[in-house]
């Protein structure tokens, strides 16, 4: 996970953001919103106490503007995270195979594409490297264009015990990972849902 805290004040998005370090990224927290930015619940890359102040105040009137309905739980302050490739790490209970794992491109490309694959759960990390190897975008993953190979090693790593969680804990339901950051030599959960039943 990308570092962060989830607060409820302005004094605590304030003291968390000293704590973490410049640049932050304000998220709002609520089980009622799915996707975050469509509501104006995030702001990224704020690199002072000033930008953190306005973010928070902002993000509370976008969101009541927009989906006045929605419980809003906090806000979440985490570290920047710049560079990499988005993708998405995800695991549910589908009716006819039981737990199943998912990885893909992700981000707000993840509905676009569609370009994931899924496999039935528990999985072994040399799975997971197949399963990624399955998407059509793999080669962004892989340097294409003279980017950096990712960190392939970390993102199998984390779908292996994504298919762990989802197969062993009867009470999820769904996880969603999105995006994940996949860096060079690591790679970070950004943003994650946990449903549980």
């Amino acid at each position: 996970m990308a570092e962060g805290k989830i607060v409820r004040s302005l004094e605590g998005c304030l003291n968390a953001a000293e704590k973490i370090g410049y640049p932050v990224v304000l998220k709002v927290v609520s089980e009622d919103i799915v996707h975050k930015m469509d509501v104006g619940g995030v702001a990224v890359n704020l690199e002072s106490k000033e930008e953190v102040e306005e973010a928070y105040q902002a993000i509370h009137s976008r969101v009541k503007d927009r989906k006045p309905d929605a419980k809003i739980r906090g806000v979440s302050v985490a570290e920047m995270i710049e560079g990499g490739t988005e993708v998405v790490i995800g695991g549910m209970i589908d009716p006819t195979f039981g737990p199943v794992v998912m990885f893909g491109l992700g981000g707000i490309y993840v509905e676009i594409f569609e370009d994931v694959e899924f496999r039935v759960a528990p999985i072994s990390i040399d799975e997971a490297h197949w399963m990624m190897a399955d998407i059509d975008s793999f080669p962004l993953l892989t340097g294409a264009r003279g980017q950096g190979c990712k960190d392939l090693n970390a993102l199998a790593e984390m779908i292996s015990r994504v298919g762990d969680l989802i197969y062993n804990v009867d009470k999820i339901n769904d996880i969603d990972l999105n995006p994940v950051a996949a860096l060079d030599e690591e790679a970070k959960a950004l943003d994650v849902a946990i449903s549980l039943g």
